[in-house]
């Protein structure tokens, strides 16, 4: 792993623990807003928060209600992770590091419309900050068609180290607005 991308991991995961949960909430909520007006009608691929992510479970409920496609990711070994087709969110279990998952039985998603990324801090120019294991980059890499935007706070777009291995988002949603990276 990178060590000054691991340094800056550490300082804005110690910045984003200070953000108060009723301000989280707020933004979350507007953030969730703005995503949903830039989502096609297929299937969309999201993470399901968790952490320091922005939260994602109410788009995904809403959308599920309303009879839209919805994948989450399975993870694999290695970086490795599917688009799995949800009906429910009640189908979601904690996976690998704990992180909310669907069954290894649920149906691949070969080509969703759009993939929601999570990131702790994205560039004006798209590149994010993750957790560090390269499962969106991977995913990314290997489906350059779809139309990936990211989702962060305002105050955590920022300039970014960017190694080769990184892909990058065709959009990035903050509390304030819709940011454009093509």
């Amino acid at each position: 792993m990178n060590a000054q991308k691991a340094a800056l991991r550490r300082e804005l995961l110690a910045r984003r623990e200070r953000v108060p949960e009723s301000v989280r909430r707020e933004r979350d909520r507007a953030i969730a807003e703005r995503l949903a007006s830039v989502l096609p009608e297929g299937c969309v691929f999201f993470y399901v928060g968790a952490g320091f992510e922005i939260a994602t479970l109410g788009i995904i409920e809403e959308r599920l209600a309303r009879g839209l496609g919805v994948c989450v990711p399975l993870c694999g070994g290695r970086g490795e992770m599917t688009a799995r087709e949800i009906r429910s969110s009640g189908e979601l279990r904690p996976g690998r590091y704990g992180l909310p998952e669907p069954p290894g039985s649920a149906p691949i998603a070969e080509c969703p419309a759009a993939v929601v990324v999570p990131g702790l801090a994205f560039t004006p120019g798209g590149y994010r900050l993750g957790r560090g294991g390269g499962y969106y980059d991977r995913y990314l890499a290997a489906h350059p068609e779809i139309f990936a935007v990211g989702l962060c706070y305002e105050e955590f777009l920022m300039p970014l180290p960017v190694d080769p291995y990184d892909r990058r988002v065709g959009a990035v949603v903050t509390e304030r607005r819709l940011l454009s990276c093509s």
